[in-house]
């Protein structure tokens, strides 16, 4: 359990860190609407992450009969699956489309920011392939105790990250600039490219 809860932490932190288009959401709300809002929407990228460890935990139990004798067919399935929601944010990098500095207004209850970003983090693709991206290593196998480790310690690392840009962003004397907002999302769509190249040569 506490190898599980170990490679939890591990794994809830790179999600956090290789996502850089949330912190930059998380950041400016707390610092055009406040630390407290900052808070909850950082809270909800963290359940976004753990609703992703769950699933991760529930597929890699699947996921052991088709690494053994369907590793051509998960791999090219999966390639497949990270151009379909890689090409479009590439696209919207390429238009100059920057995603909007707030998900819900100022002024909304810290509620409605914990809900509006768990809704944008849990259909992030840079989250979504870099957990389906994890199916393709060692399986874990989990018994139930420490699948729950492992997720309860993902979305621990996750909120510790997402604490910290929240206070950081709360201290600032205004949003984050359109340049360094760009580079960040760059950042987002060279990950994509990282993870779809470990798919092809892992499996």
């Amino acid at each position: 359990m506490i190898e599980a809860a170990f490679g939890g932490l591990i794994v809830g932190l790179l999600a956090a860190v290789f996502t850089g288009s949330e912190a930059i959401l998380v950041m400016e709300a707390a610092t055009c609407a406040g630390l407290r809002r900052g808070l909850a929407a950082g809270a909800g990228v963290a359940t976004a992450s753990a609703v992703w460890a769950v699933a991760f935990s529930v597929l890699d139990v699947f996921a052991g009969g088709i690494r053994d004798n369907w590793s051509g067919f998960w791999k090219w399935v999966t390639v497949a699956a990270i151009a379909l929601v890689g090409v479009p944010v590439v696209r919207n990098q390429l238009s100059r489309r920057l995603i909007p500095y707030g998900l819900v207004p100022n002024s909304d209850p810290a509620s409605m920011h914990y809900l509006a970003f768990l809704g944008r983090a849990a259909v992030d693709p840079v989250t979504a392939i870099f957990f389906l991206s994890l199916l393709v290593g060692p399986d874990s196998g989990h018994n139930p105790i420490e699948a729950l480790a492992f997720v309860v310690a993902v979305f621990s690392s996750s909120l510790c990250w997402q604490t910290g840009v929240a206070v950081i962003g709360a201290r600032r004397a205004g949003p984050i600039s359109p340049r360094a907002r760009r580079r960040m999302l760059w950042v987002d769509c060279v990950l994509l490219i990282i993870f779809a190249a470990y798919i092809v040569l892992a499996s």
